[in-house]
């Protein structure tokens, strides 16, 4: 492989470790939520809108990203680029790559801000229902 793909694949695969991470860590917090003092709850929960708010450029860019490949890809026909590839046009099956590892990229920190606004949502859940026990006690 290229040193530019071996690059690439290996900023996807830490972005991927790190999403991995994450969702371990939400496992841990929910196997522990019932055990927390309701304050801890609610500053990890704070935090996590702070850190959800502050991505939300960040996360409609890259979702324009994304919507900008699909748009691209669905106007670049296969017969399109096999006929880049005969007649060896690397500029534009260049670009077409650097646009689909653009994709790639701006999908996994969709995934990864979708997992925050998840956990979030699970956090807020569970302190609902702390509310609704520790009122019918």
């Amino acid at each position: 492989m290229s040193e530019r793909i071996d690059k690439f694949c290996h900023s996807l695969q830490t972005k991927l470790n790190d999403l991995e991470a994450c969702m371990t860590s939400l496992k841990t917090k929910l196997q522990s939520a019932p055990k927390q003092a309701e304050e801890a709850l609610h500053k990890q929960l704070d935090q996590l809108q702070r850190k959800v708010e502050s991505q939300k450029q960040a996360v409609a860019k890259a979702k324009t990203s994304v919507q900008n490949w699909i748009d691209h890809k669905t106007a670049e026909a296969e017969s399109t680029i096999n006929d880049w590839k005969a007649k060896r046009e690397t500029k534009k099956l260049a670009h077409r790559a650097d646009r689909a590892e653009e994709y790639a990229a701006a999908a996994i920190l969709v995934a990864a801000a979708t997992l925050d606004e998840v956990e979030q949502a699970v956090l807020e859940a569970v302190s609902a229902r702390r509310d609704a026990d520790a009122i019918e006690k």
